[in-house]
């Protein structure tokens, strides 16, 4: 399959679990994968291209849009897996506890990617 015909998904928290069989699932289907996560490692495969980063910060998003487009020419699918787990009641969280969990904003991705990659918008 050439580049323009395959589908591209982007997997966020993609470097374990959940995240790592959903990148080999869409391996398994043919897609190319842009996978990102804070400590994820290169991969040894040439249709996954890997983005070390904190989708807490905005610019890891623009990163991992940027690197899909750039490498395989578009964006099919987004699946949006980072997570984070506090071992602690959620009735205890702190404010920081609190924006920690939800600094992996979704949109942050989606965002980048509609405002045709550019991160003023």
């Amino acid at each position: 399959m050439t580049t323009a015909q395959q589908k591209v998904a982007i997997v966020t928290g993609a470097s374990r679990g959940i995240g790592a069989g959903i990148v080999e699932g869409y391996r398994k289907h043919g897609y190319a994968v842009v996978a990102t996560s804070r400590t994820i490692p290169a991969s040894d495969d040439p249709q996954v291209h890997t983005v070390r980063g904190d989708l807490a910060d905005p610019r890891t998003a623009e990163r991992v849009v940027d690197a899909a487009l750039e490498r395989f020419g578009r964006i099919d699918t987004l699946v949006n897996n980072a997570g984070m787990f506090l071992a602690k009641p959620f009735t205890a969280y702190t404010d920081d506890d609190f924006t920690a969990m939800v600094g992996a904003e979704p949109r942050g991705v989606l965002r980048h990617h509609r405002a045709g990659g550019r991160a003023d918008a």
